[in-house]
């Protein structure tokens, strides 16, 4: 791992920032792979919405932090998000179609329904797994940068 910290720490800024991103990428693709498989185990799965909107979003944040959120899409955000629109009288309501707004109400509970979390354990479980899979990606970046820029991805002091 030292091994690692150093050949990282020797890139240039903006392949460190490359590498960076696909490592906690990969670790956030292992989660959100996970707790769609806790979701399936937990049958939650009839109509599907709740496992196609289990998402992996970078988030903007400075060039010295990378960040990515992995959750549930829902409302207007739902990837493929459709208006339904319901008419009430002189009401209007508007929904969407494979919104899976529920999804909070499983992770958390309710005051009437037990927690059945997903999300978490998902994470939970898998820390280590998470830290070797980054590992993984970020040493074969730095290898793959080596190799297509050769000395000039060292950076110089």
């Amino acid at each position: 791992m030292d091994e690692l910290l150093k050949n990282f720490r020797a890139l240039h800024d903006d392949l460190k920032l490359k590498a960076a991103a696909a490592a906690v990428a990969g670790g956030a693709r292992l989660v959100a792979n996970e707790a769609k498989k806790n979701a399936q185990a937990q049958g939650l799965e009839s109509s599907g919405a709740l496992l196609e909107n289990i998402a992996i979003k970078r988030e903007k944040t400075g060039r010295d932090r990378i960040q990515y959120n992995v959750g549930v899409r829902h409302g207007s955000k739902s990837k493929n998000a459709r208006k339904v629109v319901h008419y009430r009288g002189t009401r209007k309501k508007v929904t969407y179609e494979n919104d899976p707004f529920y999804w909070w109400f499983h992770e958390f509970g309710t005051s009437k329904m037990p927690a059945r979390p997903f999300m978490r354990p998902a994470f939970e479980a898998n820390v280590e797994k998470v830290k070797q899979a980054m590992a993984n990606r970020l040493r074969s970046s730095i290898e793959r940068f080596k190799k297509r820029y050769g000395r000039n991805t060292v950076r110089s002091t």
